[in-house]
């Protein structure tokens, strides 16, 4: 349907997912967000890809493809264009700043998308 509700006898349906839908989006975000964590401070070496891996798996829980798409570029980009112009003890460093970056485009999303920083309000009669 076109429209962004849908009348049921006297109750009004929205087209939006259940509380439980925004919950398991939040966990799902939340353990990716774990993960990348884990990788980076477990990283003995430059050449170690899961904290890269595990960024890209992150991203790929953005629903908008827009969105998604352009944090992908964004990532292989800036990664490459330290590998060609760091020297290597510089890189590791240089690849934490770009996965925090990153992390943080995804986390807006999320806030964004479920409003974690957002307050409720009701109007005043």
């Amino acid at each position: 349907m076109s429209t962004k509700e849908l009348t049921q006898g006297d109750r009004t349906a929205l087209e939006i997912p259940m509380r439980s839908g925004n919950d398991l989006y939040v966990a799902s975000f939340v353990a990716a967000i774990a993960a990348v964590d884990g990788a980076i401070s477990s990283m003995n070496s430059i050449t170690d890809f899961r904290p890269v891996l595990l960024t890209r798996q992150l991203i790929v829980r953005i629903t908008d493809d827009e969105i998604r798409y352009r944090l992908f570029a964004k990532l292989d980009e800036m990664i490459a264009k330290i590998d060609q112009a760091k020297p290597p003890d510089e890189r590791a460093q240089e690849r934490f700043k770009i996965l925090q970056i990153i992390e943080g485009e995804c986390v807006a999303f999320l806030d964004e998308h479920v409003g974690v920083s957002r307050k409720m309000t009701i109007a005043e009669m």
